[in-house]
């Protein structure tokens, strides 16, 4: 395996969330550890994948697209109100649990989280997309 480092530096935004009435900029403390259990996860498999075909690539926290960001933080909130009845909020410490989320939903085991493909868009930044049947998005 080769080593991972993820860059958790800068912010990503503005995202607007349904439960705000504004846009916010989000730096990484802003996350729940289950959230930073997820992303960390989510982009290292980008990485390694990335890695293959293109030696040296990286991405950190703020080349997470916006609405990538948004999307993460509301899967995160469902899965934890759906599987476990708790809100990120409640949960002190749960990076691996956030991770094991990543793992879960990429082998689709979930209907209600199918996986998905993460991309590096003209911009630069990193966005998702449903994985189709064919393993792209």
């Amino acid at each position: 395996m080769s080593s991972f480092t993820f860059d958790t530096s800068g912010v990503v935004g503005p995202i607007k969330l349904p439960e705000r009435t504004h846009t916010l900029n989000v730096g990484w403390n802003d996350l729940s550890p289950f959230a930073q259990g997820y992303v960390e996860a989510a982009m290292r498999e980008f990485v390694e994948q990335q890695r293959l075909s293109k030696p040296g690539f990286w991405v950190g926290f703020r080349h997470i697209h916006p609405e990538a960001l948004a999307t993460i933080l509301r899967d995160c909130e469902a899965w934890l109100t759906e599987y476990t009845e708790r809100s990120a909020a409640t949960i002190p410490s749960m990076p691996e649990v956030g991770r094991e989320f990543w793992r879960i939903r990429q082998e689709g085991k979930r209907r209600t989280f199918p996986p998905l493909t993460i991309t590096l868009g003209d911009d630069g930044k990193v966005c998702l997309a449903p994985t189709t049947q064919d393993g792209g998005a």
